[in-house]
This record gives structure tokens, sequence and C-alpha cells, in this order.
């Protein structure tokens, strides 16, 4: 049973070291009428006319829901599966999470761009390029955004334009 394990925790450790990762699977959520939601793979997806749902979920059950049971089917794109499987492969350093907003932008991720640029900043608040990258501007040697600049003016940004208090 002791050499069982060792030869298993051997085995993870050269795979490990060979760079084998887990395959990725694009998982969907699968909205439940009832309300909740099931994260899976769906295992039946050429099914016409839609009957059921049979889901294997990340733990490995797998469940078969009628398809009135399920309200809505979301599948994420590939860009996103793709950065659920390499965002733990960056570390959380100023220069980590700097690359993985770089990736972000490059596979048109705002939203989680957005993230690791905030992210960045909690690290090293002086960090000029995740600031211009947010939109900051620096005015009297302190980094505020465009909103926080023209509210100190009395202005607004209302239906598309700048405006004064008395213009709205």
């Amino acid at each position: 049973m002791v050499r069982r394990r060792f030869l298993l925790l051997v085995a993870v450790g050269v795979a490990a070291m060979l760079g084998a990762s887990p395959r990725v699977v694009q998982a969907d959520v699968f909205i439940l009428t009832q309300g909740g939601e099931l994260v899976g793979e769906l295992l039946n997806p050429d099914e016409s006319p839609r009957q059921s749902y049979a889901v294997k979920t990340p733990e490995g059950v797998v469940l078969t829901l009628a398809s009135n049971q399920v309200k809505q089917v979301l599948r994420p794109k590939p860009e996103e599966v793709e950065y659920q499987a390499i965002r733990s492969q960056y570390p959380d350093t100023t220069e980590g999470q700097w690359n993985l907003a770089e990736w972000c932008k490059e596979k048109k991720l705002a939203a989680y761009r957005r993230a690791h640029l905030e992210r960045v900043l909690e690290l090293d608040p002086n960090h000029e390029a995740a600031h211009k990258a947010l939109g900051h501007v620096k005015i009297d040697g302190k980094w505020t955004t465009q909103r926080e600049q023209l509210n100190s003016q009395g202005l607004r940004f209302y239906r598309g334009r700048v405006r004064t208090q008395q213009e709205i």
C-alpha cells in the first residue's frame, strides 16, 4: 500500500516536471428553470430534438436533466476556457499580473484584463503602465480617473457628452 502511494506520487511529480497538464474541458453553465445553475460538460450535444441534457460535473458525476428543467445553456468562449486553464500559471506578483493582463488584452478579454490591472495597482500603486491602461491620468503627482477629474472641475459625463451640472 505504501509502495503504491509512493509510485503514484513519483508519477505525478514526473508528469508535473514534464509539463503535463490536465485536459481542458469546456464547461457549460446550465441555468435551471427552478432557479440555480449547474456547471458541467454536455455529453449529448447532438441530440435533436432536445429531450434531455446529460451533464458531467467537474467532480465526475453524470446527471440527466429533462429539457423542461433547463431554462438556458451558457457556453463560454474558447478564450475564456483557455484563460481559466492558464491563469494559475501566472504568479500573484506585479510582473505576473501585468503579463496576464497583457495576455487578456491579446485575447480581447476586457473584464479579466481590468481585474488583473487593478490587482497590479493593489500590488504596486505607482505602476504607470497599469494606470495608463485603465485610463487614469496623473495630476499634481496623483493618479486619478477621468471621471474624478471631471467631477473636481464641476463637470459630469452625461448622455455621451461632458456637461456642466446646470446643463443636466
